[in-house]
């Protein structure tokens, strides 16, 4: 368990859509994270306004925590592979690891799935392993989750 002592909780719905913003949109410097002393979902970016003037405030004096991105939960191409192996034949799954030996991994496996018509087995493998890793991940740092 990490420093933080007290119990903070906060809504797993809100936890997943501040994950998602910070690792999946297309431009860089959002930081998402906890709002420690609030049990609150914060949002910061240094490019873009996001929330109101009182997060400004909070990202100078709160106790954030920030959310990890997807490769500290290894939510990258382990997770590819993960799938690979027991979803693929083996000439597949040694096709999908040679993906991932040059740039553009990710378009030829999704291309690749979308051929064998597997795009949606995929999707929803990593979202399993993504809330599963964000459970995880938060009881190891003392937060408390509400399905709201």
């Amino acid at each position: 368990m990490s420093e933080n002592t007290r119990k903070t909780t906060v809504s797993f719905d809100e936890l997943l859509t501040a994950f998602e913003m910070g690792n999946f949109m297309t431009f860089d410097g959002v930081r998402p994270s906890i709002d420690l002393d609030a049990g609150k979902i914060h949002v910061g970016s240094d490019d873009f306004e996001i929330g109101d003037d009182d997060e400004t405030e909070v990202e100078e004096d709160g106790d954030l925590l920030p959310l990890p991105s997807k490769y500290d939960l290894n939510l990258g191409k382990q997770l590819v592979f993960a799938f690979a192996d027991p979803h693929m034949s083996e000439a597949d799954a040694d096709k999908v690891y040679s993906f991932f030996t040059r740039k553009g991994g990710y378009r030829r496996f999704k291309d690749f799935l979308d051929r064998r018509s597997m795009l949606e087995t995929w999707y929803e493998f990593e979202d399993a392993a993504t809330k599963e890793a964000l459970r995880a991940w938060c009881e190891e740092n003392g937060i408390t989750l509400t399905d709201d």
